[in-house]
């Protein structure tokens, strides 16, 4: 896998915390592409390592605004977005992602909490951050087959369609 550094962010935002300056490696592949925003550094070495056997490319940020930074950037397949992170919370960070680009999937991580109404709004699943690697994958797979327009319901199609329309070779 090849990592390429391909933006810093130097903002005010990430001074106001020490750090002069922050960067954001992205891998270039052919791979899904999945974006994990995370404060904690344990559980995004854990789901690098867990990912890197599937067919995916991770990249991560390491606050919400250097989260938004990189679902812009880098257009990723899927978002892994952390409930707790400081300054800016989960449900905000996925609101404004959606926002953005509501066809992209987000999965939500908490840590063995009910997900608030506000970020049920936003996310498309959610994850306990303590069983995550028995839920993680069969999480991620349906979601990248819906946000790709393939209904495993219809096969060989790429279009999605609702249940009781007829498609055109149909009729």
């Amino acid at each position: 896998m090849v990592m390429t550094k391909t933006k810093v962010f130097t903002g005010d935002s990430l001074r106001a915390r020490g750090t002069q300056r922050e960067r954001i490696e992205v891998p270039r592949s052919a791979k899904a592409r999945i974006a994990c925003v995370t404060e904690d550094e344990d559980f995004l070495k854990s789901v690098r390592v867990f990912l890197k056997t599937a067919p995916y490319n991770v990249a991560a940020a390491r606050s919400g605004v250097l989260g938004l930074h990189l679902f812009q950037a880098w257009q990723p397949d899927i978002v892994i977005l952390d409930f707790h992170l400081s300054g800016i919370s989960g449900a905000e960070v996925a609101g404004k992602m959606k926002r953005l680009a509501p066809a992209v999937p987000i999965i939500l991580v908490s840590e063995g909490q009910a997900v608030r109404e506000d970020a049920r709004l936003f996310i498309d699943a959610s994850v306990d951050k303590n069983g995550w690697m028995s839920e993680l994958v069969p999480t991620i797979e349906p979601l990248l087959v819906l946000a790709a327009g393939k209904d495993p319901a219809w096969p060989g199609s790429g279009d999605r369609q609702e249940i009781g329309q007829v498609s055109p070779q149909s009729r």
